[in-house]
């Protein structure tokens, strides 16, 4: 299974169904996925870092992880809402 469909599950493992499937339709959330798959791996870069600005960069990480995970629930209930209409 593709790295970035595996964080969005890591995450939101009571969605998986639904991210599996977004994610056979939609190469648009595939790479949202990819992106969060690249921030958390970035992320973890930067915490075991020993740099002046690692703090600050531990922060904007975290910040655009928080702000994928947002946009995958966006993402996965504009299809649920689709679903049901």
């Amino acid at each position: 299974m593709h790295r970035g469909v595996l964080a969005a599950i890591h995450h939101f493992p009571a969605r998986r169904r639904s991210i599996e499937e977004l994610a056979l339709k939609s190469e648009n959330f595939r790479l949202l996925c990819t992106d969060l798959a690249d921030a958390e791996a970035a992320l973890g870069n930067w915490k075991s870092s020993d740099s002046p600005v690692r703090d600050e960069r531990c922060a904007e990480y975290l910040s655009l992880v928080t702000a994928l995970k947002a946009e995958i629930l966006e993402f996965l209930d504009a299809e649920q809402s689709n679903v049901a209409d």
